[in-house]
């Protein structure tokens, strides 16, 4: 299937689910089709098609896991080995996201996805392609190097991105006994506050991570605005060519 097929069913599946969840459950209004939601829909239809130009490049960078690795691995059940492969995702997407906040390049990146300021499934697809692309890598490599079944690596990339976009989505849900272990909307919509000036609540799906890294933070409300103050362009392409405002 080519890759303008495969976002658009990407697409169509994500609205199938969050449009009705966020109507369901909805924690402020959040109009889909306004004309301030053009860049959102540009970044879910456009921007897939530059993320997977860069992965596939990427994709074609000689990679030479050890033998050894792969043999090791290979002795493991699957279960053990893919959990394997699935805690250094989450160490390496962690090092990444915290990276983005810290250095000011990859900043420049990550500030787009910063900039929205009502937040919900929709926003959460509001990234630059480099951004993406180097939380895609950090997400599948490791699996690769550990020689897993590209079933399984795909059926685990596939799940996080579910996950994220739910991270973002207008929902009213708190999950109270687990959010110091696996993240929520709760947990990550106050990284996306705007008062906090900290990179807060960076994990893909283990809050634990950030409470045994001390940047778990325990949210006493929901956010009451979004964004950044970071000059970010509000049109697409400003946003993939790192226009300021």
């Amino acid at each position: 299937m080519n890759v303008v097929a495969q976002a658009a069913i990407d697409l169509a599946l994500v609205c199938l689910v969050f449009v009705p969840l966020e109507r369901i459950a909805p924690r402020r209004d959040v109009p889909l089709l306004a004309r301030a939601r053009a860049t959102d829909w540009l970044h879910a239809t456009l921007t897939p098609w530059i993320v997977a130009a860069i992965v596939l490049g990427a994709s074609r960078v000689p990679v030479h896991a050890p033998l050894r690795l792969h043999a090791l691995v290979a002795t493991l059940p699957r279960p053990v080995a893919f959990a394997l492969a699935f805690l250094v995702a989450e160490l390496g997407t962690y090092a990444v996201h915290y990276a983005m906040h810290r250095v000011p390049l990859l900043w420049r990146f990550h500030a787009v996805h910063h900039s929205a300021e009502a937040l919900d499934f929709l926003a959460g697809m509001r990234r630059h392609p480099v951004d993406t692309a180097l939380s895609a890598l950090a997400l599948a490599l490791p699996g690769f190097l550990l020689g897993l079944p590209l079933g399984d690596v795909a059926a685990y990339a596939l799940f996080a991105k579910l996950w994220t976009i739910f991270l973002h989505a207008n929902v009213d849900v708190r999950l109270r006994p687990l959010e110091r272990v696996i993240t929520t909307p709760y947990f990550h919509h106050a990284h996306h506050d705007h008062d906090e000036t900290e990179p807060r609540n960076l994990a893909t799906l283990l809050a634990a991570l950030d409470v045994l890294f001390g940047t778990y933070r325990a949210p006493a409300a929901w956010p009451e605005t979004y964004g950044t103050s970071e000059p970010v362009s509000r049109s697409w392409l400003g946003q993939i060519v790192l226009r300021r405002r």
